[in-house]
C-alpha cells in the first residue's frame, strides 16, 4: 500500500523465516492481510484488517496449517497394500468407492480415445502455453559439458533422459490441464521414451476433455483413468 512502511505478501509467510508474524502494531498499521483461507460462502478470499488483530489473531492468520501426517498414511497405507497385491482389480475397486465410477478398464491408449472437442479460443490458449513452455525447456537443452580441471583429470555432465514417466494431472474438483502441459512437454523435449499419465474420470467414466486434448498434443502415450492413492501405488 502506498505510504506504508511494510505491506504484507499475499502468500502466508513463514513467521520463522520472516519474522513477519513479529511485526511491531506501527509497522502494520497501515497493511491488510489477504490470505488464502478456507473461502467463505460464494468463494474468493478472506481479507483480514491488520489494524484491527490483536497481536494473538495477527498470529493466528500467518500460522501455517499444520498436517497430521500420521492419521493420513493410516488411511494410505492400506490402500497401497491393497494395490500393491490385487492390481487393477483393486485400483478399479477403489475408482467405484472414491471417485463413483466403475471403469472398463483402467488403462488406456490416448489413440484409442475420441478427439475431444473444445472451442477453438480454448485450443488456441492451450497452443500458446505448449510453445512457450517448449521453448523455455528446449532452451536448456545442451550437449555434454567435458572439462579438463586438471592434466589428466576428466569431468564431464552426461544428459540422460528418464526411459519412463509417471505425471499426475487433477481433473475432478481442480481441473488442471496445464499440469499436464507443464509435465509432458519437458519429458518429451528430454527424450522419455514412454510417459503415461493419471487423471480422475468424470461421472460417466470419461476424461475431462482439456486435459484430453492436451495428453494428445504432447504425445502422452497411456493414460491411467483413476486418481488418488490407488493409482500413485501403481
Amino acid at each position: 500500500l502506498p505510504g506504508a512502511p511494510r505491506a504484507l505478501p499475499c502468500a502466508v509467510p513463514s513467521p520463522s523465516a520472516s519474522g513477519a508474524a513479529l511485526l511491531p502494531a506501527a509497522s502494520r498499521r497501515a497493511a491488510v492481510a489477504v490470505m488464502a483461507v478456507s473461502a467463505p460462502v460464494g468463494g474468493g478470499l478472506k481479507v483480514y484488517d491488520a489494524d484491527a488483530l490483536s497481536e494473538a489473531e495477527y498470529k493466528a492468520v500467518l500460522a501455517r496449517p499444520r498436517v497430521d501426517f500420521s492419521s493420513i498414511l493410516g488411511t494410505v497405507a492400506p490402500i497401497c497394500d491393497a494395490v500393491r497385491e490385487r492390481g487393477d482389480a483393486a485400483v478399479k475397486e477403489f475408482t467405484a468407492k472414491f471417485d463413483k465410477v466403475d471403469l472398463d478398464a483402467v488403462c488406456v491408449r490416448i489413440q484409442d480415445l475420441p478427439d475431444p472437442s473444445l472451442p477453438k479460443d480454448v485450443t488456441d490458449a492451450f497452443d500458446v502455453a505448449y510453445t512457450n513452455i517448449r521453448a523455455f525447456h528446449e532452451a536448456q537443452l545442451g550437449g555434454d559439458l567435458r572439462v579438463e580441471t586438471m592434466p589428466g583429470v576428466v569431468c564431464r555432465r552426461v544428459s540422460r533422459p528418464i526411459g519412463a514417466v509417471g505425471i499426475y494431472v487433477p481433473g475432478g474438483t481442480a481441473v488442471l490441464p496445464s499440469s499436464t502441459l507443464m509435465m509432458a512437454v519437458p519429458a518429451k523435449i528430454a527424450g522419455c521414451a514412454t510417459i503415461v499419465m493419471a487423471t480422475p474420470p468424470r461421472p460417466d467414466g470419461s476424461i475431462t476433455p482439456e486435459v484430453g486434448v492436451r495428453a494428445c498434443g504432447t504425445h502422452v502415450g497411456r493414460m491411467w483413468g483413476s486418481c488418488r492413492a490407488h493409482v500413485m501405488r501403481m
